[in-house]
Protein backbone atom coordinates (compact mmCIF):
# COMPACT_ATOMS: atom_id res chain seq x y z
CA UNK A 1 0.00 0.00 0.00
CA UNK A 2 2.05 3.57 -0.96
CA UNK A 3 2.44 5.66 2.10
CA UNK A 4 0.34 8.35 1.13
CA UNK A 5 -3.07 9.65 -0.86
CA UNK A 6 -0.94 11.21 -3.46
CA UNK A 7 1.27 8.30 -4.34
CA UNK A 8 -1.72 6.44 -4.39
CA UNK A 9 -3.54 8.11 -6.33
CA UNK A 10 -0.44 8.73 -8.79
CA UNK A 11 -0.90 4.74 -9.65
CA UNK A 12 -3.03 3.38 -12.96
CA UNK A 13 -6.35 2.50 -12.23
CA UNK A 14 -5.32 -1.17 -12.32
CA UNK A 15 -2.35 -0.99 -9.68
CA UNK A 16 -4.67 1.45 -7.49
CA UNK A 17 -7.96 -0.88 -7.66
CA UNK A 18 -5.12 -3.77 -6.65
CA UNK A 19 -3.79 -1.99 -3.46
CA UNK A 20 -7.14 -1.15 -1.84
CA UNK A 21 -8.75 -4.78 -2.94
CA UNK A 22 -5.86 -5.80 -0.68
CA UNK A 23 -7.35 -4.28 2.26
CA UNK A 24 -10.16 -5.01 4.51
CA UNK A 25 -13.18 -3.87 5.98
CA UNK A 26 -11.35 -3.12 9.54
CA UNK A 27 -7.95 -1.75 7.48
CA UNK A 28 -10.24 0.80 5.35
CA UNK A 29 -11.79 2.06 8.23
CA UNK A 30 -8.34 2.18 10.22
CA UNK A 31 -7.31 4.45 6.87
CA UNK A 32 -9.97 6.44 6.87
CA UNK A 33 -8.41 7.87 9.94
CA UNK A 34 -4.86 7.84 8.96
CA UNK A 35 -3.62 11.32 9.30
CA UNK A 36 -0.30 11.18 7.78
CA UNK A 37 -2.14 8.92 4.54
CA UNK A 38 -4.33 12.07 3.83
CA UNK A 39 -2.34 14.59 4.80
CA UNK A 40 -0.30 17.08 2.63
CA UNK A 41 3.23 17.81 3.93
CA UNK A 42 2.49 21.39 4.62
CA UNK A 43 0.14 20.86 7.67
CA UNK A 44 2.51 17.99 9.24
CA UNK A 45 4.11 19.63 12.38
CA UNK A 46 8.58 19.77 11.75
CA UNK A 47 10.17 16.81 12.87
CA UNK A 48 13.12 17.75 15.89
CA UNK A 49 12.31 20.72 18.61
CA UNK A 50 10.20 23.43 18.46
CA UNK A 51 7.67 25.56 20.46
CA UNK A 52 5.45 27.75 18.28
CA UNK A 53 4.19 26.08 15.02
CA UNK A 54 1.75 28.23 12.60
CA UNK A 55 -0.06 27.40 9.69
CA UNK A 56 -1.55 30.34 7.93
CA UNK A 57 -3.88 29.83 5.14
CA UNK A 58 -7.04 30.84 3.93
CA UNK A 59 -10.39 29.51 3.62
CA UNK A 60 -10.35 25.79 2.35
CA UNK A 61 -6.61 25.36 3.45
CA UNK A 62 -7.46 22.95 6.01
CA UNK A 63 -5.96 24.39 9.26
CA UNK A 64 -8.55 22.83 11.31
CA UNK A 65 -8.02 19.70 10.70
CA UNK A 66 -4.53 19.98 10.71
CA UNK A 67 -4.26 21.26 13.80
CA UNK A 68 -7.66 19.48 15.29
CA UNK A 69 -5.33 15.96 14.34
CA UNK A 70 -2.33 17.26 15.99
CA UNK A 71 -4.00 17.94 18.99
CA UNK A 72 -5.40 14.12 18.48
CA UNK A 73 -2.22 12.41 17.94
CA UNK A 74 -0.97 14.20 20.98
CA UNK A 75 -3.69 13.24 23.07
CA UNK A 76 -4.05 9.63 22.01
CA UNK A 77 -0.29 8.60 22.11
CA UNK A 78 0.07 10.46 25.58
CA UNK A 79 2.93 12.64 24.56
CA UNK A 80 0.52 15.80 26.64
CA UNK A 81 -2.32 15.05 29.35
CA UNK A 82 -3.01 18.60 29.74
CA UNK A 83 -3.81 20.65 26.58
CA UNK A 84 -5.74 24.08 25.24
CA UNK A 85 -7.67 25.67 22.55
CA UNK A 86 -8.69 29.13 22.35
CA UNK A 87 -10.65 30.54 19.55
CA UNK A 88 -11.62 34.14 18.93
CA UNK A 89 -15.20 33.42 20.87
CA UNK A 90 -17.06 30.70 22.62
CA UNK A 91 -19.66 30.54 19.31
CA UNK A 92 -16.25 29.33 17.30
CA UNK A 93 -14.72 27.18 19.40
CA UNK A 94 -17.37 24.89 19.72
CA UNK A 95 -18.74 25.23 16.44
CA UNK A 96 -15.88 24.83 14.66
CA UNK A 97 -12.76 23.76 16.57
CA UNK A 98 -14.80 21.21 18.84
CA UNK A 99 -17.96 20.19 17.07
CA UNK A 100 -17.22 21.02 13.28
CA UNK A 101 -16.46 18.95 10.34
CA UNK A 102 -12.97 19.25 11.23
CA UNK A 103 -13.59 20.02 14.29
CA UNK A 104 -11.87 17.43 17.33
CA UNK A 105 -14.62 14.80 17.88
CA UNK A 106 -15.42 15.06 14.03
CA UNK A 107 -11.30 13.70 13.55
CA UNK A 108 -11.30 11.08 16.41
CA UNK A 109 -11.82 7.33 15.24
CA UNK A 110 -15.22 5.89 16.81
CA UNK A 111 -12.54 3.45 19.20
CA UNK A 112 -10.94 6.35 20.58
CA UNK A 113 -13.46 9.23 20.69
CA UNK A 114 -13.03 11.50 23.32
CA UNK A 115 -16.19 12.93 25.48
CA UNK A 116 -17.35 16.48 25.49
CA UNK A 117 -18.61 18.30 28.31
CA UNK A 118 -20.08 21.30 27.30
CA UNK A 119 -20.91 22.96 31.10
CA UNK A 120 -17.07 22.26 31.93
CA UNK A 121 -15.75 23.23 28.37
CA UNK A 122 -13.76 20.06 28.40
CA UNK A 123 -12.55 17.11 26.05
CA UNK A 124 -11.45 14.11 27.49
CA UNK A 125 -10.37 11.38 26.10
CA UNK A 126 -10.38 7.81 26.78
CA UNK A 127 -6.93 7.59 28.28
CA UNK A 128 -7.56 10.61 30.64
CA UNK A 129 -5.90 13.51 28.70
CA UNK A 130 -7.79 16.83 29.00
CA UNK A 131 -8.13 19.86 26.40
CA UNK A 132 -9.99 22.66 28.15
CA UNK A 133 -11.56 25.22 25.77
CA UNK A 134 -11.45 28.76 25.80
CA UNK A 135 -12.86 32.08 24.32
CA UNK A 136 -10.16 35.26 23.22
CA UNK A 137 -13.23 37.03 24.59
CA UNK A 138 -12.24 35.75 27.67
CA UNK A 139 -8.40 36.65 28.12
CA UNK A 140 -8.99 36.58 32.34
CA UNK A 141 -10.21 32.74 32.59
CA UNK A 142 -6.55 31.79 31.48
CA UNK A 143 -5.28 32.91 34.85
CA UNK A 144 -3.91 30.11 36.81
CA UNK A 145 -4.45 27.39 34.36
CA UNK A 146 -1.20 25.45 32.96
CA UNK A 147 -0.79 23.63 29.89
CA UNK A 148 1.36 21.36 28.30
CA UNK A 149 0.67 22.18 24.58
CA UNK A 150 -2.24 24.44 23.07
CA UNK A 151 -3.88 25.23 19.54
CA UNK A 152 -4.53 28.71 19.12
CA UNK A 153 -7.20 29.39 16.06
CA UNK A 154 -7.90 32.57 14.28
CA UNK A 155 -5.76 34.73 16.39
CA UNK A 156 -6.08 37.72 13.74
CA UNK A 157 -9.29 37.48 14.56
CA UNK A 158 -9.23 37.58 18.14
CA UNK A 159 -10.58 40.76 20.17
CA UNK A 160 -7.81 40.66 23.11
CA UNK A 161 -4.80 39.08 21.52
CA UNK A 162 -2.34 41.09 23.37
CA UNK A 163 -3.57 40.35 26.55
CA UNK A 164 -5.05 36.27 25.55
CA UNK A 165 -1.62 36.05 24.06
CA UNK A 166 0.27 37.46 27.27
CA UNK A 167 -1.84 35.53 29.19
CA UNK A 168 -0.79 31.97 27.34
CA UNK A 169 2.88 32.65 27.60
CA UNK A 170 2.38 31.86 31.51
CA UNK A 171 0.19 29.31 30.67
CA UNK A 172 2.34 27.31 28.99
CA UNK A 173 5.20 26.23 31.08
CA UNK A 174 4.44 22.13 32.16
CA UNK A 175 6.35 20.20 30.42
CA UNK A 176 4.21 16.86 28.64
CA UNK A 177 4.81 13.50 29.82
CA UNK A 178 7.01 12.69 26.69
CA UNK A 179 8.26 16.25 25.91
CA UNK A 180 8.38 19.92 26.66
CA UNK A 181 5.41 22.38 26.13
CA UNK A 182 4.26 23.52 22.92
CA UNK A 183 1.53 25.10 20.29
CA UNK A 184 0.15 25.22 17.37
CA UNK A 185 -1.32 28.65 15.50
CA UNK A 186 -3.69 28.37 12.97
CA UNK A 187 -5.09 31.39 11.02
CA UNK A 188 -6.26 33.32 8.25
CA UNK A 189 -4.10 35.32 6.65
CA UNK A 190 -5.29 39.37 6.93
CA UNK A 191 -2.71 40.89 4.79
CA UNK A 192 0.26 39.84 2.28
CA UNK A 193 3.55 38.69 3.33
CA UNK A 194 6.11 37.63 1.89
CA UNK A 195 7.41 35.19 4.14
CA UNK A 196 6.91 31.84 3.59
CA UNK A 197 8.89 29.05 4.61
CA UNK A 198 6.46 25.59 3.03
CA UNK A 199 4.33 26.64 0.05
CA UNK A 200 1.44 24.11 -0.95
CA UNK A 201 0.23 24.44 -4.18
CA UNK A 202 -3.61 24.16 -4.41
CA UNK A 203 -3.66 23.20 -8.05
CA UNK A 204 -2.01 19.70 -6.82
CA UNK A 205 -4.88 19.13 -4.33
CA UNK A 206 -7.45 17.32 -6.39
CA UNK A 207 -4.32 15.30 -7.86
CA UNK A 208 -2.90 14.25 -4.75
CA UNK A 209 -6.22 12.94 -3.13
CA UNK A 210 -6.95 9.34 -3.80
CA UNK A 211 -10.53 7.75 -3.90
CA UNK A 212 -11.35 7.67 -0.21
CA UNK A 213 -13.61 9.01 2.58
CA UNK A 214 -15.95 12.26 2.94
CA UNK A 215 -12.58 13.61 4.65
CA UNK A 216 -10.79 13.16 1.76
CA UNK A 217 -8.69 16.39 1.01
CA UNK A 218 -10.02 16.75 -2.40
CA UNK A 219 -11.45 19.85 -3.06
CA UNK A 220 -9.24 22.76 -1.79
CA UNK A 221 -9.49 25.95 -3.65
CA UNK A 222 -7.56 29.03 -3.74
CA UNK A 223 -7.35 30.71 -1.16
CA UNK A 224 -4.26 33.22 -0.29
CA UNK A 225 -2.39 34.76 -4.35
CA UNK A 226 -1.74 32.57 -7.11
CA UNK A 227 0.75 31.00 -5.72
CA UNK A 228 1.95 30.79 -2.44
CA UNK A 229 -1.34 29.43 -0.82
CA UNK A 230 -0.19 28.19 2.84
CA UNK A 231 3.05 29.14 5.12
CA UNK A 232 3.88 26.72 8.17
CA UNK A 233 6.54 28.12 10.39
CA UNK A 234 8.52 27.75 13.26
CA UNK A 235 8.65 30.49 15.57
CA UNK A 236 10.68 29.27 18.12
Amino acid sequence: MPATARHLAELPPDQRRAALAGLSAEDLQRLEYEWRFWARPDQLPPEGDWRTFLLLGGRGAGKTKSASEWIRAEMESGRRRNMGIIGPTADAVRRIMIEGPSGLLSVCPPWCRPSYEPSTRRIVWPNGGVVYAFSAEEPDRLRGPNFDGHWCDEITSWANAADVWDMLQMALRIPGPQGHPRRRVSSAQRRRTSRCSSRSWRHQARSSAAPGPPTTPATWMPVLSPTCKTSTEILD
